[in-house]
């Protein structure tokens, strides 16, 4: 049998830089299951609800998934932040000073599953946490369990993928 090679290497040399621009090189998972209730309006790490990753190449990307369950007792806003590191990653640079990463309003104790994707250049090739963060504006705030009790909920999870530049 012939020996194949992938950009005239052999396998046991193939890098991450001989890989074509789009290329999944690492995924991190995360599945966060504590139940929680809040009724903060300041923002806060959620405990355990982060992860890390140390990208091969300063030019490469992550991108970042994240999906929350939740549920509110009252007309309620909760909302989280993504950090990487100490610098907080905007859900969109261009609405102001909303720093926020996603947000979910609701009346009542509806139960929701939101999933948010984020594409971050982070430019380095240390290593790297994501971390969500969360508040609540107004009533009381659940992740992964449904307003009315704890027989009811969810799983919520991060997951990152290095993406070659």
């Amino acid at each position: 049998m012939a020996l194949i090679k992938l950009n005239n290497q052999s396998l046991s040399a193939v890098t991450s830089a001989g890989l074509p621009s789009g290329t999944v090189l690492q995924v991190k998972f995360l599945s966060f299951e504590d139940l929680l209730t809040r009724t903060g309006t300041n923002y806060a790490d959620i405990s355990g609800f982060s992860l890390s990753i140390t990208p091969s190449s300063a030019s490469n990307k992550i991108l970042v998934t994240v999906q929350t369950c939740q549920a509110m007792a009252s007309a309620t806003a909760l909302v989280y932040r993504l950090k990487r590191g100490a610098t907080i990653l905007s859900e969109n640079p261009n609405i102001g000073s909303n720093d926020s990463f996603y947000n979910h309003y609701a009346g009542g104790d509806g139960f929701h599953h939101i999933t948010r994707p984020f594409l971050d250049s982070p430019a380095t090739t240390s290593a790297i946490t994501y971390q969500l963060q969360y508040r609540v504006d107004g009533g009381t705030g659940y992740v992964n369990r449904h307003a009315g009790g704890t027989n009811y909920g969810g799983t919520s999870s991060m997951t990152l993928m290095e993406i070659a530049g």
